[in-house]
């Protein structure tokens, strides 16, 4: 196993993910801190609680200061799948998950 990120690498990526709250029920106000309901649909960003300094990611990557909640975002998200070791992971948990090692022979219909 070799390592691929470290404490440091989590700790920025945490920085992306500032900035997010719960919508508000219908009609109201968007605060801060708002009531966890996912039923009011995903979450929405918050840009004055978000933190807009840049951020080192993987692979030596720095997303540039001063992005809105939603750019840093999608940066951080390319940035995860573009790292070498994600195809493999996800190829594996696929063939683990879907493949079976004793599949049901098919059944002819005559």
């Amino acid at each position: 196993m070799i390592p691929t990120y470290s404490q440091f690498n989590v700790t920025e990526l945490a920085r992306v993910f500032t900035g997010w709250t719960y919508p508000p029920a219908l009609e109201k106000n968007t605060v801060w801190g708002a009531y966890i309901n996912s039923a009011n649909g995903p979450m929405i960003p918050f840009p004055s609680m978000h933190d807009s300094g840049s951020k080192t990611l993987l692979s030596g990557y720095v997303a540039s200061p001063n992005l809105t909640p939603q750019a840093d975002l999608q940066a951080a998200l390319d940035n995860i799948a573009s790292h070498p070791n994600v195809a493999p992971f996800i190829s594996k948990q696929l063939i683990q998950h879907l493949v079976k090692s004793n599949p049901v022979p098919p059944i002819l219909v005559a």
